[in-house]
């Protein structure tokens, strides 16, 4: 038991450790209480949420030895949990207070108090301590732990203990509650997103599939990619660079992004990914749950890019302009291109220019982005004019 020393025994340690864990598996409540029920050396410990106004029993769970643990709570809750004066009394305390019975409740009162009498000695209990959890406007969460007719009165090293616990299961209910609120959202969030005609996926940090809807099951053939071990593996290994860079960037910077990605199966067919990060499923003040992101998948129609060898007939360039033409669609410099062909610099400048007015391009780099690296065959050449 914990002594009353600035630091807490290490078992009481482990059982805070519970009570946070009990907020994220709200089963295990019932252990949770029975490790409390130990540590106070008691013979029944029991949580209950009741309605502030009408005292109507919203939520309980207890723990406890045969014969006092379920079969006085499942009596507590049927018939007396709104006779119990310790519960009506702690109530109008702050959160964490903790009252013990014989403090407040003589002898002659329990004798002539049908809650003692009919409830807690006909089940074999006698000491009762309480400590408030949490109050708001419409609820009240009570700890309560109960000892038996042959044991002793709950003592202040025991009320220490039950004080040093009421703050953390007063966050632990807090935290639960956030928990609650977000996963009904998030189930009805997603359940609006199933019903939609677009395509869309829930990703996780490590980039496994969660949710999809029914359009994203038939997205695989037309942007040729499969589900691996839950994971997105694209069939053009740029696609495959582009799509976890977008990941990972989204999960860093918490901000939504768009990556372009191209299907192999239909060239002029082009598709984009726009990533949301997800807060639907996730604890938000708490920061419990994993980060979710939301892919929404678009379909565009990819522009056709320009035939170089068609443009170049087009516009008419010479057999020096179209050599020009050709090395500055591979990435040379005017520099380089110079040296290649025993040119000066200002020649190459100059077919250049006027390149740049055939095609009606109005800079080198607007010329080079419309087409990319290509390359001319000579059966698009003209005869040299110069």
């Amino acid at each position: 038991m914990y002594s009353g020393g600035d630091e807490p025994e290490e078992p009481l340690v482990d059982l805070v450790g519970q009570i946070y864990a009990s907020a994220m598996e709200p089963q295990v409540t019932g252990q949770v209480l029975a490790l409390v029920n130990q540590q106070l050396e008691a013979a029944c410990t029991r949580l209950v949420v009741r309605h502030t106004a009408t005292r109507e029993v919203l939520q309980s769970c207890a723990a406890g030895a045969a014969g006092t643990g379920g079969a006085s709570h499942d009596d507590y809750v049927a018939q007396w949990s709104k006779e119990d004066p310790l519960a009506g009394r702690i109530s109008t305390h702050a959160p964490g207070d903790v009252l013990r019975c014989h403090e407040h409740f003589d002898a002659e009162f329990v004798a002539g108090s049908p809650f003692f009498q009919d409830h807690l000695l006909a089940h074999g209990l006698r000491w009762t301590m309480c400590g408030l959890v949490d109050s708001t406007a419409q609820t009240v969460s009570v700890l309560a732990s109960l000892r038996g007719v042959d044991a002793a009165p709950f003592d202040e090293r025991a009320a220490a203990t039950l004080r040093l616990l009421m703050p953390h299961f007063r966050r632990a209910a807090r935290l639960r509650m956030n928990l609650q609120q977000a996963q009904q959202s998030g189930a009805a969030n997603l359940e609006l997103l199933r019903a939609l005609p677009t395509p869309w996926m829930l990703t996780d940090h490590a980039g496994r599939c969660i949710e999809t809807n029914a359009a994203f099951q038939s997205l695989g053939t037309s942007l040729d990619f499969r589900l691996v071990l839950g994971r997105l593996r694209f069939g053009l290994a740029d696609a495959q660079t582009r799509w976890e860079r977008a990941l990972f960037e989204t999960h860093s910077t918490a901000l939504a992004r768009a990556v372009a990605l191209t299907g192999a199966a239909n060239a002029a067919e082009g598709w984009s990914a726009h990533l949301i990060p997800w807060q639907g499923l996730s604890g938000d003040a708490d920061g419990v749950g994993a980060k979710l992101i939301l892919a929404v998948f678009e379909r565009s129609a990819v522009a056709a890019v320009p035939d170089p060898r068609l443009l170049a007939l087009k516009a008419r360039l010479t057999r020096a302009e179209l050599e020009v033409f050709g090395a500055l669609l591979q990435g040379s410099s005017a520099k380089t291109i110079a040296r290649q062909r025993g040119a000066s610099f200002n020649t190459i400048r100059s077919q250049i220019m006027r390149i740049l007015g055939k095609t009606g391009h109005h800079s080198q780099r607007e010329l080079i982005a419309s087409f990319g690296v290509s390359s001319l065959p000579d059966s698009v050449l003209e005869p040299d004019s110069e």
